[in-house]
């Protein structure tokens, strides 16, 4: 009985680990990526109300912008769902 646990905590590590790494680079890579789309929105719906262009006003781009922070807000949930699931699993399991 304490190999079957020795082992899966071992794998269970190993896979934890890796995950770790993906995500240590993806999230905040993601994170920039949604921060540099919102600043071009700003920059670029700025540059069109100053100018009067496509009838864009300050409301569009607030607008714009929230759309973006949603996205990246759910993107967090959908990670931490991910990231919880298994131990849900897993736990299922041992109390069965």
């Amino acid at each position: 009985m304490l190999r079957y646990f020795s082992h899966n905590s071992e794998e269970y590590r190993k896979n934890a680990v890796g995950l770790a790494k993906i995500e240590s680079i993806y999230f905040p890579s993601m994170g920039l990526m949604i921060g540099l789309s919102t600043l071009m929105a700003i920059m670029i719906g700025g540059i069109y109300v100053i100018y009067g262009r496509h009838n864009t006003d300050l409301g569009t781009i607030t607008e714009i912008c929230h759309l973006y922070h949603h996205a990246d807000l759910s993107g967090q949930r959908h990670r931490l769902g991910r990231q919880h699931g298994p131990a849900r699993l897993r736990l299922a399991e041992t109390t069965e």
